[in-house]
């Protein structure tokens, strides 16, 4: 029967149909059209029709002899497919490496604060011990400083031959010394073209911590060689032992006030430096 309906009306029911028609195949594969014949679904699961034979109603009257519509369901199992994968993307599990790096601080948090916390405990139970092993660090330390501060002093300081030749005179003296006072004055006699020279021994004070350097060196029997070469041009000459942070043997004149061997220095022009002991 025709029915005089409107548009939308007449979109709904074809919208209802489909939907049975949908439903319909879901549970029993086939969907029968009247004496027309049947929708239903192929071995590839395409919709297709097939037409009823004892029918004098030819299909192709009504465009069905060559229908085929593949199933919405299967349309709808690719939506659910593509809305799963992306429900995955968006929940997707925190990269691996991004798990390792904080596992990696956290194992070397603890690996640092280990040590902290022993220690701490170290020193509440044995404070005795750890005062003492405290002390022996430092003192290693700061001995370690001063040999550092040694090498870099015996850098600055030159006990070649070549220093030797600064601290002594340019000028080769041969001469006969009787024997010496050591407070007295002494004439040597030169066998040069030179005149005598008269040299009077540097007077020493008694209560200064002063003394001049004449030279430094390495070795002791260095030291002593110079001491026995320098005792003619200085009688009051002597082995100021060791710096303590050189570690280098002095040999010099002193002790003196600070004033009168800065005299000494400039006035007398002897040639050494300024040490206090």
């Amino acid at each position: 029967e025709k029915q005089n309906i409107s548009i939308q009306e007449a979109t709904d029911k074809i919208i209802k149909w489909v939907d049975e028609l949908k439903e319909k195949i879901k549970t029993d594969k086939t969907f029968p059209l009247g004496s027309l014949g049947d929708f239903s679904l192929d071995s590839v699961g395409n919709l297709i029709f097939i037409p009823s034979l004892d029918t004098d109603i030819s299909p192709e009257s009504y465009g069905l002899e060559s229908f085929t519509f593949p199933p919405s369901s299967m349309h709808e199992k690719e939506e659910q497919s593509t809305d799963v994968v992306e429900e995955e993307k968006k929940i997707q599990p925190t990269p691996k490496i991004k798990k390792r790096k904080s596992i990696v601080l956290y194992v070397l948090l603890i690996i640092i604060l280990l040590p902290i916390i022993g220690l701490g405990i170290y020193a509440a139970l044995y404070t005795n011990d750890f005062i003492q092993i405290k002390k022996d660090i430092s003192y290693e330390i700061t001995l370690w400083l001063q040999q550092k501060e040694n090498k870099y002093v015996e850098s600055k300081i030159d006990t070649t031959s070549s220093f030797e030749v600064f601290v002594e005179d340019s000028y080769d003296y041969t001469s006969a010394v009787s024997e010496i006072d050591m407070n007295e004055e002494v004439t040597i006699e030169e066998t040069e073209e030179f005149d005598e020279i008269e040299i009077k021994a540097l007077p020493v004070s008694e209560i200064g911590n002063t003394y001049i350097v004449l030279g430094s060196f390495k070795s002791q029997e260095n030291a002593q060689v110079f001491l026995m070469q320098k005792q003619e041009e200085h009688p009051n000459i002597k082995d100021l032992g060791q710096g303590k942070t050189s570690g280098l043997w002095l040999i010099g004149l002193g002790p003196y006030e600070e004033t009168e061997a800065q005299q000494l220095l400039n006035e007398k022009k002897v040639k050494g430096w300024i040490f206090r002991k």
